[in-house]
């Protein structure tokens, strides 16, 4: 009866962590080469979550041209439906961000999936009210370049639980194929 129990336990464990996601966690993306026809330059890094499209560690900066000063993005303008093809940063957390800089990166693909994505347009500006919906005085142009990110190498939660699960099931066997021949 305890081997029952011990293998019912080991199943659920196993049907808890196959359910999963395949993609939980957060990746780091670094943009690279990315500038606008005008000359200015766009650089740096930040994470997002992979579930929830939630932007951390955000440090990204822009060098100016004639069109615009150029600024320092550290926080990000939560949207009302997170998307994984665009981020909207600005250079201050407060209430009312009217007159600050913001910036929008729009990409082709995906920033959920890992490997490296083509930055197909930056829009730079002024906040014109106290939530950003919009930017005055900005450059709003096709840019080059490009977005990269390096996963860590940690086995996904489902992946891990397929191989577990495999060598469970080996074992078993195993074990039934040694009491047959007893």
């Amino acid at each position: 009866m305890t081997s029952l129990a011990r293998h019912i336990g080991i199943s659920l464990c196993g049907a808890i962590l196959l359910s999963s996601t395949a993609f939980a966690g957060a990746l780091t993306w670094t943009l690279e080469d990315l500038s606008y026809p005008t000359g200015g330059t766009v650089s740096g890094s930040f994470t997002i979550d992979t579930s929830t499209a939630a932007l951390s560690a955000v440090d990204v900066t822009s060098t100016a041209d004639g069109a615009f000063g150029g600024a320092t993005y550290l926080y990000n303008i939560p949207a009302d439906s997170p998307s994984f093809y665009e981020i909207l940063l600005t250079s201050s957390n407060s209430a009312d961000l009217t007159g600050d800089p913001a910036i929008i990166i729009e990409f082709d693909s995906s920033l959920a999936v890992a490997g490296t994505d083509t930055v197909y347009l930056a829009s730079e500006g002024l906040c014109f009210d106290s939530s950003c919906d919009g930017f005055g005085n900005s450059r709003f142009e096709d840019t080059t370049g490009y977005a990269t990110t390096n996963p860590a190498s940690t086995p996904e939660p489902a992946s891990l639980a397929l191989v577990l699960l495999g060598t469970g099931l080996l074992g078993l066997n195993r074990r039934r194929s040694r009491q047959s021949h007893l």
